[in-house]
């Protein structure tokens, strides 16, 4: 595998009436070869870039105030890049303009532009702006769309992949500056694989990524907030893009249900905090911090798993 690459610019360390040249001079002509504009040259100006590579994926994390973004044929023919780039929106709202076609996507919007081609991309947002970027080596499937790409998420929102593409992208949103170089390039892979089959229109082809890559990220949510007494389905649900209907679903597909794998998680974790923990720390306390707020169902759950109370599973 080649080389990772971890590179971050942030403008907190200039002095603010310095920050917006220090941007497009040191960070989007050197680097992105964009040619930006302040669209209110009296506002204060702010931006972090996160780019990182490893194999043949490449994310960038942006946070920054509003600005115009521009990619001119003078900036292509500087250094020209044949890739796509795969945009979901954080927060914040973008008009991006591409070859005649113009599209406004917001928070949760997902599109994808050519970086072979001009493009405009005004940030607009109340507060800070953020998105995350997936570069896509090209394709013809890629090719053939265009700048009508621009469309992508709202065009195949019914695609059975969509939501598959949208918790990947969130889990990756997620993982930020923690990822490590075989998560990016696992997300990377698989965020250009189900882009390639939403459009080719291949809705059968078993790949990795279908009902399998989806637990999987149903699952590294669930972990996240396994001690969290207040997490539901809806809000997981919430948290990957996608409705409880689905959730419950692929679940079914593992031959569980939410609620069940939530509480097993949780027994799991109290079963190694009875095993590691401090002798002192109370078997209530233990049940708190592993998710559960009623105490007699932690010892009616935890007996029918393990066969024991809690406190004959300690000694």
């Amino acid at each position: 595998m080649a080389a990772s690459v971890d590179l971050c610019w942030d403008t907190t360390h200039v002095r603010p009436d310095e920050r917006f040249s220090y941007f497009v001079e040191g960070i989007c002509r050197a680097f992105t070869h964009l040619d930006p504009e302040l669209s209110d040259p009296e506002s204060d100006f702010f931006a972090r870039i996160h780019h990182r590579e490893a194999g043949a994926s490449a994310i960038t994390h942006l946070s920054s105030s509003k600005y115009i973004s521009r990619r001119l044929p003078a900036g292509i023919a500087r250094c020209p890049d044949h890739d796509f780039y795969l945009n979901v929106v954080a927060s914040g709202t973008i008009q991006g303009l591409q070859a005649g076609h113009e599209r406004t996507v917001s928070r949760g919007d997902i599109f994808i532009l050519d970086n072979a081609s001009p493009f405009e991309l005004s940030l607009r947002s109340n507060g800070m702006f953020d998105s995350h970027v997936v570069r896509l080596s090209r394709t013809r499937t890629l090719e053939d769309r265009g700048a009508a790409l621009l469309d992508f998420g709202r065009r195949h929102a019914g695609h059975r992949l969509m939501p598959i593409l949208r918790m990947n992208l969130l889990q990756l949103a997620r993982t930020g500056n923690m990822a490590s170089d075989a998560e990016i390039e696992y997300f990377g892979t698989v965020a250009a694989r189900l882009v390639d089959l939403i459009l080719s229109g291949d809705s059968t082809e078993r790949v990795p990524t279908g009902s399998a890559e989806a637990w999987r990220l149903i699952r590294a949510e669930i972990d996240r907030h396994v001690a969290d007494q207040d997490f539901t389905l809806a809000g997981l649900a919430a948290g990957l893009g996608v409705s409880p209907r689905y959730v419950q679903k692929v679940c079914a597909a593992q031959d569980c249900t939410f609620s069940d794998y939530l509480r097993e998680r949780r027994l799991s974790l109290a079963a190694r905090r009875l095993e590691t923990g401090k002798r002192r720390t109370s078997i209530e306390t233990i049940a708190h911090e592993s998710g559960f707020r009623d105490l007699s169902t932690f010892y009616r759950s935890f007996k029918r798993r393990y066969g024991m109370t809690p406190g004959s599973y300690r000694h």
